[in-house]
């Protein structure tokens, strides 16, 4: 019995050893690190309205977002052009990719006003890679066809430059 006791003390001890052993020749490390992401942030602004009518109206609309140019046209008629200078601004701190496909127009009121009695040109399109910071402008021209059937003037629209930002 003495020899079964003697033997468990000098398996505690082997093992108190071989603690104290590892403890001293062991270390903890850890490593901390931030890592900060880019910024995807891109808008989409007009410039100076205009208009070949006097009599014809254009406005941004107020329902206008960073990311969704809204133009309203007023008292519209048969060969009316207005022109809405737009840029896209990459204020981010990453590069973009910008899609801004063609316009949508909405007939407002006005007899025989039609989506098809309009022509729209210069829109965006797809922007590829636009460097943090950098700019992309352009011109969207919006044409009354001059043979647009049953159309008295008077016609209100609302054109749409909607734009989908991604990396």
């Amino acid at each position: 019995m003495k020899k079964i006791g003697i033997i468990i003390l000098a398996v505690v001890l082997a093992l108190g050893v071989i603690g104290v052993g590892y403890a001293a020749w062991s270390q903890s490390l850890a490593i901390t690190n931030n890592v900060a992401t880019g910024n995807l942030a891109a808008t989409i602004t007009n410039g100076t309205l205009a208009s070949s009518a006097t009599y014809a109206t254009i406005a941004k609309s107020a329902s206008s977002t960073a990311t969704n140019l809204i133009i309203t046209i007023g008292n519209a008629a048969p060969a009316n052009v207005f022109t809405v200078p737009w840029t896209i601004t990459n204020s981010g701190t990453i590069p973009v990719n910008a899609v801004a496909p063609t316009p949508v127009i909405t007939v407002n009121s006005g007899a025989g006003a039609v989506v098809g009695n309009l022509v729209v040109a210069g829109a965006p399109g797809a922007i590829t890679n636009l460097a943090s910071l950098a700019t992309v402008t352009g011109t969207l021209t919006i044409t009354v066809q001059a043979s647009a059937p049953n159309v008295v003037g008077g016609c209100s629209y609302t054109v749409s430059i909607p734009m989908t930002i991604a990396q």
